[in-house]
């Protein structure tokens, strides 16, 4: 990969629905691509974020009944 990917591969490659075919090649670009690892981690962080606030919501059993 000779050049930085689009915004939308690094999501694919987050969620593991990056074909196999492409991995390696994703993974080596990012080894070497201080500006695709930072858009990853950034990526990664939201992620992690949304998942932390979705966990600490509990709906109430009216909620749940509709």
């Amino acid at each position: 990969m000779s050049f930085c990917p689009t915004k939308d591969i690094h999501s694919v490659y987050l969620d593991n629905e990056l074909p196999e075919i492409y991995k390696a090649e994703y993974e080596l670009h990012l080894k070497n691509c201080p500006a695709c690892q930072k858009e990853l981690e950034k990526l990664k962080s939201l992620r992690d974020m949304l998942s932390a606030d979705s966990e600490a919501i509990t709906p109430d059993s009216h909620y749940m009944d509709q």
